[in-house]
């Protein structure tokens, strides 16, 4: 797609913001949905499970990862963040993690999002992660959280490992105006 001149993207629905794991920073404004891919998070505050990287690359189609590359190899205890700038005076936030994770555990149990130091609730708190289909890690799950209001200005999301790991092939966020009643 061609900027225009003045340095529009026309028809455009989602930006996806590759930062080489310089946090993944970016200005939002309504209407648009932004994806930030977990292989380009900061990974200062992350733990190791043992693996030698946190970025792990698979040619396999089942995998069907966005680019082939998700962030990988993380324990308990870790923790990743993404600083954002809301360019709107008022914007409703609704962000979509895609995991994944060999064993069967639940998503609220063992995981949890924070925007500005507030906890996030998961929008369904059952939702379990875990082997499907025969297959190993490839078992991808989006997991949405309830929207949250924000006000002009920075802020930072927080993925936080409480009690297990998993893979993370991208988070989203999706703004949108906030009407008054």
């Amino acid at each position: 797609t061609a900027i225009g001149a003045d340095n529009t993207l026309p028809n455009v629905d989602c930006f996806k913001i590759v930062t080489k794991g310089m946090g993944a920073s970016f200005i939002a404004t309504n209407g648009n949905t932004y994806r930030v891919e977990g292989e380009s998070v900061n990974t200062s505050h992350l733990i190791s499970d043992g693996g030698t990287s946190f970025v792990e690359s698979s040619t396999e189609e089942v995998a069907a990862t966005s680019g082939q590359k998700c962030l990988a190899h993380v324990d308990s205890g870790s923790y990743f963040e993404i600083p954002f700038y809301v360019d709107e005076t008022s914007t409703s936030l609704t962000m979509t993690c895609r995991l994944s994770k060999y064993e069967a555990i639940n998503v609220n149990d063992n995981y949890s999002v924070y925007v500005d130091s507030t906890k996030v609730a998961w929008a369904d708190t059952t939702q379990t992660l875990g082997r499907a289909d025969g297959n190993d890690w490839h078992n991808w799950k989006l997991c949405t959280l309830s929207a949250t209001t924000l006000a002009k200005g920075t802020h930072t999301f927080k993925f936080s490992f409480d009690n297990n790991g998993a893979n993370v092939d991208y988070i989203s966020f999706a703004f949108a105006a906030v009407t008054e009643a």
